[in-house]
């Protein structure tokens, strides 16, 4: 599936997504799905490693935990790692949407989710509120992935934490579809 950034007219914003026809003659959206599906699925397996092995170390000093506990932990994990990389991955495609250049909208893409992780970073909350309002430093630090993943570490399922994956998600795809749609009509 091509990204906005990959376009280099107006003309190829409105054949975003699409495939060339297929062995029926007809050009289908369905395999752009697929496509972006597996996107998801690979950054989710990517982040899992990173994501599950605190728990896997700092479990170990409670005693054994029976096999479903375990198994729960993993789970949720596992579902953490996929709603962060679905964030990452909509925040990605807003950035693509926004500029032509491949280059600079990786950079963008990092630099934003730079600061969705250190936002909420405890040294950096420190320095920030030497200069800053502590109700300012508090409402930049809410927008932290860190605190709301680690809930998914611990094994706990707070459905705070789940809505703030979602909402991140859903803005970023609703703006991606606001920015795809003003280069179709021309603004």
């Amino acid at each position: 599936m091509d990204l906005p950034s990959d376009s280099s007219s107006r003309r190829d914003a409105a054949l975003v997504g699409r495939t060339p026809p297929g062995n029926d003659g007809v050009a289908s959206d369905d395999a752009g799905d697929s496509v972006a599906s597996d996107r998801w699925k690979i950054f989710g397996i990517l982040a899992l490693p990173w994501n599950s092995s605190r728990l896997d170390i700092s479990s170990g000093h409670f005693g054994e935990l029976p096999w479903q506990t375990r198994q729960w932990g993993h789970l949720l994990r596992l579902r953490g790692s996929f709603l962060l990389a679905g964030a990452y991955l909509a925040i990605s495609c807003l950035t693509s949407s926004m500029t032509r250049n491949q280059v600079i909208s990786f950079i963008l893409s990092v630099v934003i989710c730079l600061f969705l992780i250190l936002a909420g970073w405890p040294p950096v909350t420190n320095l920030l509120i030497r200069w800053a309002p502590a109700a300012l430093v508090d409402f930049v630090s809410s927008f932290s992935v860190i605190p709301h993943f680690d809930g998914f570490q611990k094994g706990v399922l707070d459905s705070r934490d789940i809505i703030f994956f979602f909402s991140i998600i859903g803005f970023a795809l609703f703006t991606t579809g606001v920015v795809i749609r003003n280069l179709r009509s021309g603004h």
